[in-house]
């Protein structure tokens, strides 16, 4: 059994092991000239003056005030998740990851002979940095696209960066879409919060069956969830015990609370950070995605066992859970408790605490999948067996945005 997801063959990204990375490209950084790129051709200009849908035939813009975006959950959701992506401060903070975003230039980079001469979807691009790393890695055409409205910014930056003529940005839904030509690459940025949260891995599912060619390339191309047994009483006091002490401090009686907030405790997904040194035992991987095979309709029930020997004497008050993604190559980008911080921190699911000794068992089943109200949103039902009982839960995913 591993004792974290870290055991891994995969090569873990580090910040100091990106700066040695070889790269394709000019010591400045700006893109090389070279004789086959897109401007000296006429049969992808002809496409792309097909493909420029923003100028010519611009797709239905996602306003949550639209009557549009009152046909269905799905719609609703859709128009505010991408509402919500066209503000600046969350591509500020993922920008800021640098655990996340040299991971992907490593991946892209030193993946070049995947890049050079191809022709790229950059699948949910933001701010447009993926598709300009798929540039310096020697792509021929970069498509960008992206449903919100920092598109727009996308196409700031890229000219400035003087890589219009590589990277065409598209704004609108995939789904929507049509582009000119098949991908050998697709690269995108789709994980949330617990790998699924946000749901956007159906679409890339989409995209995958409908433009990548024969053979080509997923970045990332796999995922897994991880899980682990949590001891966390700092938590437990301020949010239930908290409740007692009250009774000293103010000479009032206010415990009769305490039912009920334990009840909102561990009716919540809870994402914070973990120390290492809190998992009770060792990690067990849940959920293995393979994104090349894995279908829109494998999305909407996946279930996980797990199996825990304790590590010794203490209380269980949650189980923990993290994800990894793997790229070409073998370089994975983690979201462990045992690495660098990102983020995606972790996620808790908090549980009614109990005790454990060296080598109590803890196992169960857990399931995943999208929510009755907000396609978008997560629910999760946890069982696991310990000390001869059976506990069920459900928790609610569905207020990260």
């Amino acid at each position: 059994m591993q004792t974290n997801d870290t055991m891994n063959d995969g090569c873990k990204v580090t910040k100091r092991s990106l700066d040695e990375t070889v790269e394709p490209f000019s010591s400045n950084g700006a893109v090389q000239e070279r004789p086959d790129v897109v401007s000296d051709e006429p049969e992808v200009k002809k496409m792309l003056m097909n493909c420029k849908t923003e100028e010519r035939n611009p797709l239905p813009s996602y306003d949550c005030a639209s009557s549009s975006c009152d046909q269905n959950a799905k719609d609703k959701s859709d128009c505010e998740y991408f509402k919500a992506y066209g503000e600046l401060d969350i591509h500020r903070d993922m920008l800021a990851d640098d655990i996340r975003t040299f991971a992907y230039r490593r991946a892209i980079l030193s993946n070049y002979d995947k890049f050079y001469r191809k022709v790229v979807l950059d699948l949910g691009c933001g701010t447009g940095i993926l598709s300009m790393f798929c540039v310096q890695a020697g792509a021929r055409k970069v498509y960008a696209v992206d449903a919100s409205d920092i598109a727009e910014q996308a196409r700031a930056v890229i000219k400035s960066n003087r890589m219009e003529e590589h990277i065409v940005v598209l704004q609108g839904r995939i789904e929507d879409i049509v582009l000119p030509e098949k991908v050998d690459v697709i690269v995108s940025e789709w994980m949330g919060y617990m790998l699924l949260y946000e749901a956007m891995l159906p679409s890339v599912i989409y995209a995958r069956d409908k433009w990548l060619n024969k053979g080509g390339y997923l970045f990332p191309e796999r995922g897994h969830i991880y899980m682990a047994p949590l001891s966390d009483p700092d938590t437990y006091e301020d949010k239930v015990l908290f409740w007692e002490s009250l009774k000293d401090h103010y000479k009032v009686d206010m415990s009769a609370v305490i039912p009920f907030a334990k009840k909102k405790l561990m009716e919540r997904v809870v994402v914070q950070s973990v120390h290492q040194d809190s998992l009770m035992a060792a990690a067990n991987r849940v959920f293995d995605i393979n994104l090349y095979t894995i279908t829109a309709e494998d999305l909407l029930s996946m279930e996980g066992h797990f199996h825990f020997e304790c590590f010794g004497r203490n209380t269980i008050h949650a189980f923990v859970l993290w994800f990894t993604v793997e790229f070409p190559g073998h370089i994975v980008l983690s979201t462990s408790p045992y690495t660098d911080e990102t983020h995606w921190q972790q996620t808790v699911l908090y549980l009614e605490r109990f005790d454990v000794s060296e080598e109590t068992v803890v196992h169960g089943l857990l399931k995943i999948n999208p929510s009755t109200i907000n396609p978008r949103y997560i629910d999760i039902n946890l069982r696991y067996d310990v000390h001869g009982r059976t506990i069920t839960r459900l928790y609610l995913m569905n207020d990260y945005i």
